[in-house]
């Protein structure tokens, strides 16, 4: 049963921040003449905001004896900031940009939180030998469900005003994220075969050895995840999207994602090597994307976004082999906090690198970045061999 749950649960929770954060938010914000600037500035608050939250909370969550609940509220803490999208789309209130960013706060804690404890609630869910294919398989069929969202999206869009089919989109993704929160708390805690304790006194991220080695890695993977889930604005600036190519580049998103994770499904086990190759891949197509038109646009990113979706599966599987659970929480907040920071990073340079070096030069960086963090990764993972 909870089998089920857990695909369920990564279904609705994909489509839900699918909307609130990435290119359907940014796409929202440029479509109320909020600057590509103030966006990118947006974004890396938010960003700065899930750094704190998962620094003060990811020590605390190892002392959790219930997952499962602050699990389920997590989602219902997205409510208030999906209600004024909503509202902005049949209102028109003045300091739109201050609005987003007060309620932004509070979706940005719950998805810090979020992030320290989706890596728990496995243990408590699920036997841990089949994490690997269970996350696999949620994430094709959270895949087909987000392609079918964002096929809606872009009907929607070719029929109406723009405005007029977020209305739609965000009162359904109010529903989604209800659901979401109803199916988290409905899971039934299993015994697993690791032992859980409580106990994290006895082991420090500072000490901890896999953390500090693979500190470097992490920054990158996120500096490079940052720009690309700055997309949307890095395809404005170069004018390769519109407000309905950046629907279609949703889609082809979601078509990668499922791609992405049915490979990533079939050579489950060898994450070692998938890390290597999708991060070789990045480097080389990454740039790529802003060399023409938008087809070619569309088309590299789709590719790229294939490649992330890989790496996006491979890093946390080969974690959960690497590391103790008494130290799970802290590893994993630890883990995201640092990836947040170069998310961070990505957000806040994005618009300065634009004007200075150019689109093509900025996602070269970018690609750089995750070939040095894939090869380290490889490194790293073979020495120690997981």
């Amino acid at each position: 049963m909870n089998r089920m749950k857990f695909f369920l649960r990564t279904i609705f929770g994909t489509v839900v921040s699918t909307v609130i954060a990435g290119s359907v938010l940014q796409t929202f914000m440029l479509e109320k003449n909020i600057s590509e600037d103030s966006v990118g500035l947006y974004f890396s608050i938010m960003q700065a905001v899930q750094i704190l939250t998962m620094l003060l909370l990811s020590k605390q969550a190892d002392k959790m004896k219930n997952i499962i609940g602050p699990s389920g509220v997590v989602y219902l803490l997205f409510a208030p900031f999906i209600l004024v999208l909503t509202g902005l789309c049949f209102f028109d209130f003045g300091g739109v940009l201050l609005l987003i960013m007060v309620f932004g706060l509070v979706a940005n804690f719950s998805l810090g939180l979020s992030n320290i404890l989706t890596y728990k609630l496995p243990y408590h869910i699920m036997d841990m030998k089949y994490y690997g294919s269970w996350t696999g398989v949620a994430g094709v069929l959270s895949g087909v469900m987000t392609l079918l969202f964002s096929v809606l999206l872009t009907f929607l869009q070719k029929k109406f005003e723009y405005i007029t089919t977020m209305r739609y989109i965000y009162i359904a993704t109010l529903v989604a994220t209800c659901l979401a929160a109803a199916v988290t708390f409905s899971f039934k805690k299993v015994e697993n075969n690791i032992k859980i304790s409580g106990d994290n006194e006895k082991i420090s991220l500072l000490k901890y050895k896999r953390f500090l080695w693979l500190i470097a890695p992490n920054l990158m993977r996120g500096f490079c995840s940052g720009m690309i889930a700055m997309t949307v604005t890095i395809g404005y600036f170069s004018d390769l999207l519109d407000n309905f190519s950046a629907s279609v580049l949703l889609i082809v998103a979601q078509i990668a994602v499922i791609v992405g994770c049915l490979l990533f499904t079939c050579f489950a086990g060898r994450e070692k090597i998938m890390l290597l190759i999708g991060s070789a891949g990045v480097l080389v197509l990454l740039p790529c994307m802003v060399m023409k038109d938008t087809t070619m646009f569309l088309l590299m990113y789709g590719i790229v976004f294939v490649l992330i979706t890989i790496i996006d599966n491979a890093v946390p599987v080969a974690v959960v082999r690497l590391i103790d659970y008494e130290v799970a929480g802290q590893y994993n907040g630890g883990r995201m906090l640092l990836h947040t920071v170069g998310t961070f990073f990505a957000s806040l340079l994005c618009g300065t690198l634009l004007k200075t070096i150019g689109p093509t030069a900025t996602l070269a960086v970018a690609g750089i970045s995750q070939f040095v963090s894939g090869v380290w990764y490889f490194w790293y993972l073979r020495k120690n061999k997981i």
